[in-house]
């Protein structure tokens, strides 16, 4: 009897022991997976800024990447400010013209290309009405003396005749004749190289084409 007292005296001890292990061991199944949970957020947080900041930091390269070239140009002549103006390259001699304020009534645009490409450092000169048409009478009275003269005199030639010249275009031929109007008559032709966009091997393909009387 007292064996069996004590068998069953030790079953409950084993039984209490048990419990309290259970008990004070015992895991909160949702405790933990919403701590799980958690870092997986935290991490899911971290990955997304990181994400962020490289995008951001593309977007930066590729401002910096695409950011436009900026340009110095003078234009005179018939437009409303005639100045140096700082502007993207790629533009044309239209958005100049808008930048200097826009023409006078009195600009001749027979012999400008509005939609010309801008060259860097280069003198654009939009010429007045009837400011053609009395160059070209001068030079037509002297290509009557002599007629068997096929060269275009750079004193006297319109930005039309500049332009027929391989190589120039209407932007160099503005610029040689706002050259021209700003320091006088050319004394030699070597003096063209003095003109932005004109260099040595341009003036070689031309130098047979034109004169100085």
């Amino acid at each position: 009897m007292k064996e069996n007292y004590k068998g069953i005296v030790l079953f409950l001890l084993l039984i209490t022991f048990a419990t309290m292990f259970i008990f004070y061991n015992k895991i909160d199944p949702e405790v933990v997976f919403t701590e799980h949970d958690k870092k997986i957020e935290s991490i899911a947080t971290k990955v997304r800024e990181i994400k962020d900041e490289s995008s951001a930091t593309s977007e930066e390269i590729n401002l910096l990447n695409h950011e436009p070239i900026e340009i110095y140009i003078h234009i005179d002549g018939e437009v409303q400010m005639p100045d140096v103006y700082k502007i993207e390259e790629g533009k044309i001699i239209d958005d100049l013209i808008k930048m200097a304020g826009g023409l006078t009534d009195n600009a001749d645009l027979t012999t400008i290309n509005l939609a010309e490409k801008i060259s860097p450092n280069t003198k654009i000169f939009i010429p007045k009405k009837g400011e053609n048409l009395a160059v070209e009478a001068n030079h037509m009275f002297e290509e009557n003396i002599d007629s068997k003269d096929s060269r275009i005199n750079i004193n006297t030639a319109t930005v039309a005749e500049f332009d027929s010249l391989p190589g120039i275009g209407a932007v160099r031929a503005s610029a040689i004749i706002a050259y021209r109007q700003e320091f006088g008559s050319f004394n030699d032709i070597q003096e063209l190289t003095n003109i932005s966009g004109i260099g040595d091997a341009t003036l070689s393909n031309i130098k047979d084409l034109i004169k100085i009387k």
